[in-house]
């Protein structure tokens, strides 16, 4: 993916309703869209009544990740990420030196020890690899989802949410409880799949105090342009956000 560079005016800039996530800037005559390096972390509850089913009809099948499988899933790594949001401006050289570096620090433990439920989908009748879940146990004894892709061909077929409800089954029958992951603030897709399979946001400050520079400009706009609807509720949002901010309910730091 590459960063977006539009032409415009300037009063066309002001007037412009920006994503969150981007930083947004004027000059030369565009403007200049880059997605902000902001991970959001989310939690999971695995007593909860609520995970998604079993899908026993999956076509694909799963296999635990073994060191063999490494090559395929650096490849894939490379093919799925070269188009995110995650890589934005990134040179293809790049992208693959942070594969080849992730997926050997999955082997080493380098972020983490590995867990059992990491798994690999393969697709129907092939060793092709089809989509990849990593689980990793970082220092703090707790579980995280470290890498989770589906090849573009394999996508919108449940493969990512059969390969993490069969991680899940593996870190019960392991005792674990929970279960965290991380989506990128601006990967909208990533953060759909995420709740809609049931997991739920944890906000740091870091991520508040950027949800409210957003609403201010946000509402400053609309303001300026006299768009009266949905302005009550962005100036809600906003004051929500900050008196929690006020109260302390949202640190900085990474102790998930």
């Amino acid at each position: 993916m590459k960063p977006r560079n539009i032409p415009m005016t300037i009063a066309e800039y002001e007037a412009m309703a920006s994503p969150f996530g981007w930083k947004v800037e004027y000059w030369d005559g565009q403007a200049h869209f880059t997605p902000r390096g902001i991970g959001v972390t989310t939690r999971i509850d695995l007593t909860s009544d609520a995970l998604p089913p079993r899908n026993s009809r999956l076509p694909h099948t799963l296999v635990p990740v073994d060191a063999c499988h490494a090559e395929q899933m650096t490849a894939g790594y490379v093919e799925v990420f070269s188009a995110s949001v995650e890589f934005c401006g990134w040179p293809l050289a790049d992208i693959e030196q942070s594969a080849q570096r992730d997926i050997r620090h999955y082997f080493s433990g380098e972020r983490g020890g590995s867990l059992p439920a990491s798994v690999i989908a393969l697709a129907p009748d092939s060793q092709q690899l089809a989509g990849l879940a990593l689980f990793i146990l970082k220092q703090n004894q707790k579980p995280h989802l470290e890498l989770l892709y589906v090849k573009s061909q394999f996508q919108r077929q449940g493969i990512a949410t059969a390969m993490v409800r069969s991680g899940i089954d593996s870190l019960i029958n392991a005792g674990f409880n929970e279960l965290f992951s991380t989506y990128h603030v601006c990967n909208l897709d990533s953060q759909q799949w995420h709740h809609q399979f049931g997991f739920q946001d944890i906000y740091d400050a870091y991520y508040v105090r950027l949800r409210i520079g957003w609403l201010n400009r946000e509402i400053w706009r609309r303001e300026k342009l006299e768009i009266v609807e949905g302005l009550n509720a962005l100036v809600e949002e906003r004051d929500h956000w900050q008196s929690e901010l006020d109260a302390g309910k949202h640190q900085y730091g990474d102790e998930f």
